[in-house]
């Protein structure tokens, strides 16, 4: 977002200083994350348009001006990676994923001269696309896909359309709505540069995670996107006409609903989902995984064994990364037989592996599903006794 609005503030006023702050930025962007290559066809096509619809905007220096802030982007990435591998051949690397390596085979680029162009990009940053573009291909089906009670071996386009569906706050969605029926009433001025900076980098950012459809995982890949979309749901406060008065306090009431949704998920906030997908108790049946659950529920599983040392025998089949055993936390996990009953005792197991989550291997667990819990101990973990 700092990135765009960098360039923005160059395009108001065309000078040195501002397009070199605004390269650096830009080259900060690439270190923070690689998905911020977008930006480069987003803010060409930005100035492109901007341009057009401006023609006194229109000149060489503009042109040379976005040219050098690219190659100071690119200049501070290496900077960044203390120039480790900048430069080197492209015949020189090994890449791995279906992608790169069709491209290079099908211009003969190890076999021929172009084999010898330097890549004025750090070696790890190029290898590090390269091996998540792998990842994404999902080629041995070795990742899954997870929705609405389904595991699946590919992922889908549309997969983040319905995971900001329910995930989103609907008085986000609300003001996102009213924000561009704003913009549509704002001086032209406003309209052009809110979509060649604002619009087009936020969709491209969006679409990007869009085409990976090897497999679906995760809300965190269409966040960069969200800056973007807040900017303009702010629009609806703006002083634009028609329906000043109605307009702001429907925003104001958004607002208001947006606070008290997001406390009613406080302080497993991570967890929430909107009314439409029926709050967080019913989260997991539409997504898992980092959508809902990061491990990051377990000082409250602590607090919960430690305030019942009465429930015994207890077992629990806690889903995350954490090192359990070096957190002073002992416990049996449940080991169950496929169609023996279940033995008596408390259970404390994680949503994940009630549904089955693929990477931790408990498919037994996913009888539980079919009881109903005694608790709730957080929107992720819950409470079973077996008598």
């Amino acid at each position: 977002m700092s990135t765009c609005y960098a360039f923005w503030r160059w395009s108001q006023v065309t000078s040195w200083t501002r397009i070199l702050v605004a390269g650096g930025i830009l080259g900060l962007a690439l270190l923070a994350k690689t998905n911020a290559l977008v930006l480069y066809p987003a803010l060409t096509s930005g100035v492109l348009l901007h341009s057009y619809f401006r023609p006194e905007c229109r000149s060489m220096k503009k042109t040379l001006q976005l040219i050098v802030a690219f190659i100071v982007s690119i200049y501070v990435l290496n900077l960044g990676y203390g120039f480790d591998g900048s430069f080197k051949k492209l015949k020189e690397y090994e890449f791995f994923s279906k992608t790169f390596r069709t491209v290079i085979e099908a211009y003969s680029f190890q076999d021929s001269a172009l084999g010898n162009i330097p890549i004025p990009l750090p070696a790890a940053f190029l290898e590090g696309i390269d091996l998540q573009r792998r990842d994404f291909e999902n080629i041995d089906e070795s990742k899954k896909s997870y929705l609405r009670g389904q595991w699946y071996d590919n992922g889908w386009w549309w997969y983040y359309f319905y995971v900001i569906a329910v995930k989103v706050p609907i008085p986000i969605w609300l003001l996102f709505i009213v924000g561009l029926t704003t913009l549509a009433f704002c001086k032209r001025d406003l309209r052009l540069e809110s979509f060649c900076y604002i619009l087009i980098p936020g969709i491209l950012l969006f679409a990007l995670p869009c085409t990976q459809s090897g497999f679906s995982h995760s809300l965190r890949y269409v966040l960069p996107a969200f800056p973007f979309a807040f900017m303009i749901a702010c629009v609806s406060f703006a002083s634009a006409k028609p329906f000043i008065g109605l307009r702001r306090r429907l925003s104001c009431g958004a607002l208001i609903w947006l606070i008290l949704s997001s406390l009613s998920a406080y302080p497993h906030s991570l967890s929430y989902f909107n009314e439409i997908a029926g709050g967080a108790k019913n989260g997991h049946f539409h997504l898992l995984d980092g959508n809902l659950d990061w491990g990051q529920d377990f000082f409250f599983l602590q607090d919960w064994i430690e305030e019942h040392p009465e429930k015994q025998p207890l077992y629990i089949a806690y889903w995350g990364i954490l090192p359990l055993n070096e957190m002073n936390l002992t416990f049996n996990e449940p080991k169950l037989n496929a169609d023996d009953p279940i033995p008596p005792g408390w259970y404390l197991i994680s949503v994940n592996h009630l549904r089955g989550e693929y990477r931790f291997g408990k498919p037994e667990l996913h009888r539980f599903l079919a009881l109903e819990p005694i608790e709730r101990i957080t929107n992720t973990i819950y409470l079973y006794h077996i008598k």
